[in-house]
């Protein structure tokens, strides 16, 4: 045992060679080196230096199942010299490396479930067993339990890698959260990874939310790290971000000051449902034309067989808008519109009431109306980029539609129009601290943009809000001066005396970028580090927060397939494991991460 723990990767190559230089032909296999023959009842056994295990020892056999053992299984070899052997053997001319490996094999039937979201009772389909059966008779078929046991192992080892990559970043970590009922009873990249999946009691009130998200800061200790939370407008959410900022304030970066962050989505689906609620009979005829159309199948395949005869492009089927979401009413209006000519048909062939001339062209304004919405919408939920830098500018473009004179012509869309600038100025009347100086953190924009903002809406205060807006920039610039300052070269700081990195950044003219153009602000930031050090570290901050809820609503689209209704009884661990292990990508784990993770299986 000690002589194992102390052995070096050169003493196990020595070994190696020593092994191949004098050992007798029939035993020039590497494997040689940390493997004895013993005669044990008059049965030769090859016996493992190391924890001195019997194993078959047949001439003319191979020795597959003592690299197997050698490489994977013997935890009392460091893990160093397994790979170094490991190493040797790829080497081996003339080797097949295509040897079957169990112990490889069970880690991707974990990256199957984990991915395709397959239930684990699969795993005891006969069919299944008969499948894997056939394609290696050897391997002897792993059941459900073992199954759940290898994803949660999986998920662990996931789960430890991210807490370990959220230690050494250098910047805050800002989150999103939402809710959602079950059919239980229970570096410059913006990085979006799932990291609890939890259930909180019932009934879902301020400190259910709030406890929930207590128990995931402090499960990552990231009370200390975490920049801002994401929520919907729901009153809960307001109450559980309040009493959180009491309890856990002080510990906090900037003391919490700004950590709640509003869904923008969420607040446009406020602003155009009150809209849509001044104008309910608009588009009432054409919702009935489309509710007959959709209720049956052969209705659907009379539209569809008008929409042939007509010559219009064929159409699976037709879109029904959902109370509370807007968008939903905006796509069942793209769909209608193309679909007018075989809808009219339809409506005088059932003898239904047919939506008028008029009606069609309320349709057609409110269409146009919406579709702009629906753009700002889509910018809001993406995920994969940041959006933090765009909200006030979008902001401003649904402030200007809203207040575009051209509606006054159309009763129509002046209710609507004026129904959503009452939600408007409700709740983006004064829009978050944190979100200006992401602005700011444009160099496209800069201050100028957001001085422009205050001079469009609320022109008699723009030097007192520039006056307040410079005050927290600055105050954020200090703190991470405290906390990174220590980081850069002597040069550096003797460069940075007179005026700081925020004034420089400030008084620089900013960035054009002409019509069109994918201005990439990450990449701005990553190419001009070495420029500004500490305000870099800042706008990792700042860009990285998420304006929308999207990223949590898209894991319950994850969670609603693993845990549908043929599959209800996982326990609220092992769906967590599931959600989180998907989003964390563990069907990108090499093979030999696998083998190394997995090899204290018994196969």
């Amino acid at each position: 045992m000690e002589r194992v723990s102390s052995a070096t990767a050169t003493e196990v190559e020595d070994a190696i060679s020593t092994d191949q230089s004098g050992r007798s032909g029939k035993k020039r296999a590497k494997v040689w080196a940390y493997v004895d023959t013993e005669l044990i009842d008059g049965v030769e056994k090859a016996v493992c230096k190391y924890c001195k295990l019997q194993l078959s020892s047949v001439p003319g056999k191979g020795t597959t199942h003592l690299n197997r053992h050698i490489g994977y299984y013997c935890h009392h070899i460091p893990q160093e010299d397994r790979d170094t052997f490991l190493a040797s053997l790829k080497n081996t001319p003339g080797r097949d490396n295509s040897v079957f490996d169990p112990v490889v094999f069970r880690g991707l039937i974990a990256k199957y479930f984990l991915h395709g979201e397959v239930a684990f009772r699969k795993a005891d389909d006969p069919t299944w067993r008969e499948m894997i059966n056939y394609c290696q008779p050897s391997f002897n078929v792993v059941g459900r339990q073992t199954v759940r046991a290898d994803c949660m192992m999986l998920y662990e080892e996931e789960k430890l890698q991210l807490q370990d990559k959220i230690t050494k970043l250098k910047s805050h970590v800002s989150l999103t959260a939402d809710l959602w009922s079950s059919n239980q009873t229970w570096e410059f990249e913006l990085q979006k990874k799932i990291i609890a999946f939890k259930q909180i009691s019932y009934p879902h009130n301020s400190f259910a939310v709030q406890d929930g998200i207590t128990a995931c800061l402090m499960e990552w200790d990231l009370v200390d790290r975490v920049f801002s939370v994401t929520l919907d407008n729901a009153s809960v959410n307001n109450r559980a971000i309040r009493d959180l900022r009491a309890a856990l304030g002080p510990q906090m970066f900037f003391n919490g000051e700004h950590l709640h962050v509003r869904c923008a989505a969420h607040v446009l689906n406020i602003m155009v449902q009150a809209g849509l609620q001044v104008i309910p009979n608009a588009i009432k005829r054409i919702r009935d034309i489309i509710k007959v159309a959709t209720s049956t199948p052969s209705r659907l395949q009379t539209v569809n067989s008008i929409v042939q005869t007509l010559g219009l492009r064929g159409k699976s089927g037709l879109v029904l808008d959902v109370p509370h979401r807007w968008n939903a009413t905006y796509d069942m209006l793209h769909e209608a519109l193309k679909y007018k000519a075989a809808l009219n048909r339809f409506a005088a062939e059932q003898f239904q009431d047919c939506p008028s001339e008029v009606e069609w062209q309320d349709a057609a304004w409110l269409h146009e109306f919406l579709e702009q919405f629906s753009d700002t919408t889509k910018a809001f939920s993406a995920d994969r980029h940041p959006t933090a830098h765009m909200f006030v500018k979008m902001m401003m473009a649904i402030r200007d539609v809203l207040l575009d004179e051209a509606w006054n012509a159309n009763s129509l869309l002046n209710a609507l129009a004026e129904a959503m600038y009452t939600k408007f100025e409700k709740y983006w009347a004064a829009p978050s601290m944190i979100l200006l100086i992401a602005t700011v953190l444009d160099p496209s924009m800069k201050a100028d943009f957001v001085k422009f903002y205050f001079m469009t809406v609320e022109s008699a205060e723009v030097q007192e809000k520039m006056r307040e807006l410079k005050q927290y920039l600055n105050q954020y610039y200090l703190e991470r001066v405290e906390l990174a300052f220590a980081q850069f070269s002597s040069q550096n700081s003797r460069t940075r005396l007179e005026r700081s990195e925020l004034d420089l950044y400030l008084d620089d003219p900013r960035v054009v970028v002409r019509a069109g153009e994918n201005f990439n602000v990450l990449a701005w930031w990553k190419k001009n580090s070495d420029a500004y050090p500490i305000l870099s570290l800042m706008a990792r901050d700042f860009l990285s927060i998420p304006v929308s809820t999207v990223s949590s609503e898209s894991a319950f689209s994850c969670a609603g397939r693993i845990l549908g209704k043929n599959r209800t009884s996982l326990s609220p661990e092992t769906l967590e494991a599931l959600v989180c292990a998907k989003d964390c990508g563990a069907n990108e784990i090499e093979n030999r991460y696998l083998k190394r993770k997995l090899s204290h299986f018994k196969i």
